[in-house]
């Protein structure tokens, strides 16, 4: 899906069809700056905290460092370092990781990079059009303001991603007894 295919929904979620125009070819104007911006914010926001994102790369260290600008994506967290499918010690400092030399797997969470409004979006699979409609709702409503209705979108937005969070099946706890 593409960030215009969403925003068209946020747009119609929010009254917005007489206002703004997300057909158009050319794209300007304030409000469409700020849902593109919205949109991206809710993007990185799963990313980061609810839904990561992860990416498998093979690399080199040299002098027990390993600069985390040299990794193809910008990492929110390392998940694992690895040789021969064994655990390998790492530290991590702000801007590199500490680690013994050679050549490691290294799996790690990552953000995705802003998009454009005709680029595809960039997420859990298991995240769909209306989640994110909602969740850029939310954002936009916020950013212009309409508080109340922003806390609407936010708790649809919420109680979505609850469900992405949820089993198929119903998980029963035992009651306790009170001694």
């Amino acid at each position: 899906m593409t960030l215009r295919e969403i925003l068209k929904q946020v747009v119609v979620k929010l009254g917005l069809e007489d206002e703004i125009s997300i057909e158009d070819k050319v794209v300007g104007g304030k409000a469409i700056k700020r849902l593109i911006l919205a949109g991206n914010n809710i993007i990185r926001e799963l990313a980061s905290c609810y839904l990561p994102l992860l990416e498998r790369e093979q690399v080199k260290i040299y002098d027990n460092k390993l600069d985390l600008a040299t990794l193809q994506r910008q990492v929110v967290k390392i998940i694992s370092l690895t040789k021969n499918d064994m655990c390998v010690k790492f530290k991590m400092y702000p801007t590199y990781m500490y680690a013994q030399n050679g050549t490691f797997d290294i799996v790690y969470s990552y953000l995705p990079k802003e998009v454009g409004i005709d680029d595809i979006v960039e997420c859990d699979s298991r995240v769909n059009a209306d989640t994110l409609s909602n969740g850029v709702a939310s954002e936009y409503s916020l950013m212009t303001g309409n508080f109340e209705q922003g806390e609407v979108y936010d708790r649809k937005y919420r109680e979505n991603l609850k469900n992405l969070a949820i089993s198929k099946r119903e998980i029963m706890i035992k009651g306790r007894a009170f001694v």
